[in-house]
């Protein structure tokens, strides 16, 4: 998986818009990522390098992320309600029952914080492992409604931006 420059520049908005600080962020980034655009440096790298307390869940354990199933219910409770931002750039839908992946998102995210889901969407539909849902941008209004979030973003993304088209969905936790 990978972030792009395009995810970075989604970042680093969010980030300036919340008048946020790079060092001192607490992040949590779902699946071992690297930065496409710079060699596959492991993004944990560069996160730590510019100050983001980060921790990285991969099954995979790779490149310092932590070997974690997303399928299960995480009961880590120093990091509940922990972290400032979630990243999900390609990863849960990669994991067969997503809906547990995105209730561990609730349970790591603190008030005020904000998840970035960037999510494959294909004429309007998107699924994977035969899952019984779809990834549309009414998938994150209902979830929003179930979690009592607020929606900053959810738009599905040109071709332009990511290569393909790809649903941007940015999330604060009331």
């Amino acid at each position: 998986m990978g972030i792009r420059k395009y995810d970075l520049e989604v970042i680093r908005d969010l980030i300036g818009s919340k008048k946020w600080q790079m060092k001192g962020l607490k992040m949590l980034q779902l699946g071992d990522q690297s930065l496409r655009d710079q060699n596959n440096t492991p993004a944990l790298d560069y996160f730590e390098d510019k100050g983001v307390e980060i921790i990285s869940i991969d099954i995979s354990g790779k490149n310092g992320s932590i070997p974690i199933d997303l399928n299960q219910r995480i009961s880590w409770t120093i990091y509940k309600n922990y972290f400032d931002l979630i990243t999900n750039f390609g990863t849960l839908e990669h994991v067969k029952d997503d809906l547990i992946g995105y209730a561990n998102v609730n349970y790591f995210l603190r008030k005020g914080g904000v998840v970035i889901n960037i999510s494959p969407w294909v004429d309007g539909q998107y699924t994977y492992h035969r899952k019984a849902h779809k990834y549309t941008t009414q998938f994150y209004t209902d979830w929003c409604n179930k979690y009592n979030y607020k929606i900053l973003v959810n738009k599905v993304l040109p071709k332009e931006d990511r290569g393909a088209n790809w649903i941007l969905a940015i999330l604060q936790k009331n």
